[in-house]
């Protein structure tokens, strides 16, 4: 955050806009138990760019991803759940050349928060009372932390920059780790896959 605030001073340009994009590698894997992931295939938000001399600048995304997934953990005991799921990329960048066509290279970290609120409970009509007393609401917080690289080409057209990039993120810790308890059950959600390909499209004014 504070070298957000300073870079302002010394740099060339400020650009904002929108970018999206679809992963090219899994973001989830089923546990043991078996179940079924749904995952939305695409990302979206915000992103700015803050330019400095010598081709590099700045940038910092914030996008947006949904799932939603069930799995039991035997013949009865299930979990339904829906999950949010910030990235939050940091990263420098470095371009070649001062044409309208501009190859461009990005290193830096990627945070993510991963929030998921869903019911644990038996799936059958009835249940063994004495083990798990009905449903019970299962929720879980917790952020990651992973690197990235990427890289991609920029275009200029008129007053919007164009630049299709692929970035590749390395997690070290994935938000996707905790799990819920509930009467003495403990419920883990998928987990997440510690290598992260996108292909990403970012529009700038």
């Amino acid at each position: 955050m504070f070298l957000l605030l300073v870079l302002p001073l010394y740099c060339q340009s400020f650009s904002f806009g929108i970018k999206g994009g679809i992963p090219l590698t899994e973001a989830l894997s089923i546990g043991e138990n078996g179940g079924s992931v749904a995952t939305r295939c695409w990302a979206l938000g915000p992103t700015v760019e803050l330019g400095l001399p010598a081709n590099v600048s700045i940038g910092f995304d914030a996008l947006y991803r949904s799932y939603s997934f069930s799995y039991q953990t035997s013949s009865w005991i299930g979990e339904n759940s829906t999950t949010g799921h910030w990235e939050f990329p940091l990263y420098l960048k470095y371009r070649f050349g001062k044409h309208l066509l501009q190859p461009f290279v990005e290193a830096g970290v990627a945070f993510d928060r991963a929030h998921t609120t869903g019911t644990v409970g038996c799936t059958l009509n009835v249940c063994p009372m004495i083990l798990l007393p009905g449903e019970g609401p299962s929720e879980s917080s917790q952020w990651g932390l992973g690197a990235l690289v990427g890289s991609g080409v920029e275009v200029k057209v008129l007053v919007l920059r164009i630049a299709p990039e692929i970035p590749y993120t390395r997690w070290q810790k994935g938000a996707f780790s905790s799990g819920s308890t509930i009467s003495g059950f403990t419920f883990a959600p998928p987990t997440g896959q510690p290598n992260q390909v996108q292909v990403l499209v970012g529009i700038r004014f």
